[in-house]
């Protein structure tokens, strides 16, 4: 079996404080960014904007999570576009703290360390952090749901099932795909589990809190015809499949961009061992190389965009850190440190397209 203890030798000359600085830098310049971009709000983020003036449990194409969270930044630092987009690069650094801690309790402190850095400087993260869109809140959600999974297989504890409910809960309320976390875990469940450490019991109470706290959106949908259950199948409707493969081609070469071009392939290199190493990596395997193969499917038989499969990067920075650290090919190790610098570039490059036109 493979061990990711006893046999870590350093990639980052950077300890604990060395990296929480790095994190606070970037989101700091982040902000700083934000304050003097130039760059307008886009339809969708003037929408959300918009509804975040009048508080709902659901909107026409979205739930409620990403007005609320627009009300509470504008509320606090006033009706400013800066300020519309405030909460995206730093909820991106919450979920580099969240992956960091997760990383570290399911494998050791220098992948937790390595889970942190790569996040911060993921394409997601990067331009993610000048936009306000549905995916960030979701993100969150889906890697703190993560990390009480990864307690719940450690203790058992019940208690633990019922935070995963309450964080897909409002996942659920953030964007619908939080879905797939539950689906895919289920999955998990039944080909490897089959309750040696979830028990059934765990299960049900998840799947019962994240109904409990979605409820609200679920009877806003009742009461105004499922309005925005039906704009999000009418984007997914397959009912004229095209057989695309440009649309294939298009979406796949999207995934580059999305996690970094020489990461993503990297990824792609070390999930397919990660289904049958251990139940640890096989349980972030399928949450998340099954949600990009179900995009790629919905691609080929429509469309699909950048965004779809973006919660299955969660678990791939986690599966990613663990590998780099134990692996002992040099040739990986210098792939993956050509991967980061290519990914910190993007990131330098998403302040420059900030930066006041003189």
């Amino acid at each position: 079996m493979l061990s990711f203890r006893n046999k870590i030798e350093n990639i980052f000359f950077v300890n604990n404080y060395s990296v929480l600085l790095i994190l606070c830098i970037v989101t700091l310049a982040r902000i700083i960014s934000l304050f003097f971009s130039p760059i307008e709000l886009s339809v969708d983020e003037a929408q959300y904007w918009h509804w975040s003036r009048s508080l709902e449990w659901g909107y026409f194409t979205k739930p409620p999570i990403i007005a609320w969270i627009i009300a509470v930044s504008t509320s606090v630092f006033g009706q400013e576009e800066w300020a519309v987009r405030l909460c995206s690069p730093i909820i991106h650094f919450l979920i580099s703290i969240v992956l960091w801690i997760t990383s570290h309790s399911f494998f050791d402190s220098k992948s937790g360390r390595v889970a942190a850095l790569i996040w911060i400087f993921t394409p997601i993260a990067s331009l993610g952090s000048f936009i306000i869109s549905t995916d960030t809140p979701l993100l969150l959600f889906w890697s703190l749901a993560l990390i009480f999974l990864i307690k719940l297989i450690k203790t058992r504890t019940l208690s633990y099932s019922i935070a995963i409910g309450i964080t897909l809960g409002l996942g659920l309320l953030s964007k619908y795909a939080a879905l797939y976390f539950l689906i895919f875990l289920v999955l998990w469940w039944l080909i490897y589990d089959r309750g040696k450490y979830l028990k059934i019991k765990s299960l049900m109470l998840i799947t019962l809190f994240a109904f409990i706290i979605s409820s609200g959106n679920l009877y806003w949908n009742y009461e105004n015809d499922f309005v925005t259950f039906n704009h999000t199948m009418s984007n997914a409707d397959l009912k004229s499949v095209i057989f695309d493969y440009k649309n294939l081609f298009e979406f796949l070469s999207s995934q580059l961009l999305v996690f970094g071009p020489l990461l993503f392939l990297l990824y792609l290199y070390y999930v397919f061992q990660s289904f049958y190493i251990n139940n640890k990596l096989s349980l972030l395997a399928m949450l998340s190389f099954p949600i990009i193969f179900v995009i790629i499917i919905q691609s080929f038989l429509k469309i699909a965009n950048a965004n779809w499969a973006i919660t299955a990067y969660i678990a791939a920075t986690l599966i990613l850190s663990a590998f780099v650290v134990i692996n002992k090919k040099r040739y990986l190790r210098f792939v993956f440190k050509i991967g980061m610098f290519f990914n910190i570039c993007i990131c330098f490059n998403s302040y420059l397209i900030n930066l006041p036109t003189l």
